[in-house]
């Protein structure tokens, strides 16, 4: 009897469910014409906050994500990396962080983010891929590690 019930409130459910409207899917923003059409980057390193350095210093890393970005820049090959920001179509700086997620036992449990700032090497506009970075989940502002411009090659 209960199943019966259940098959026949289902049979005249669908209808009324299946007319809902559905909401659009969202349309995706324009990506900036400098870099669409850009052939040469710089890459900086932006480097990491303290929690980020000090962890990659104790794994004998201390330039990640630079060397990873750099090396996945390289392998991709969509664009030429130079060694000079001067002659970039872009500039692209890394940089790493580590937010406070959670305590347990105030033990401090971290969420690493990637920060990509995307800067046109001609006008210096900046292009932010950033995430939300929002004071209120970090115990402490980050320290912060000076950007480097050295050669790539």
């Amino acid at each position: 009897m209960k199943f019966s019930l259940f098959a026949a409130l289902l049979i005249f459910a669908a209808p009324a469910l299946a007319q809902q409207p559905t909401a659009a899917a969202p349309v995706a923003a324009p990506v900036p014409a400098p870099i669409l059409s850009a052939h040469k980057v710089f890459l900086g390193n932006g480097g990491a906050d303290l929690v980020s350095a000090n962890a990659f210093d104790k794994a004998g890393e201390i330039d990640e994500p630079y060397n990873s970005t750099y090396a996945a820049l390289r392998a991709w090959g969509h664009w030429q990396v130079v060694a000079d920001p001067e002659s970039a179509d872009l500039v692209l700086v890394v940089r790493l962080s580590a937010l406070v997620n959670s305590y347990t036992n105030g033990i401090p449990t971290y969420t690493p983010q990637v920060e990509l700032t995307i800067f046109d090497g001609k006008t210096h506009s900046r292009f932010g891929l950033s995430p939300n970075r929002s004071r209120e989940h970090s115990a402490k502002p980050p320290g912060r590690r000076t950007m480097q411009t050295e050669s790539l090659n």
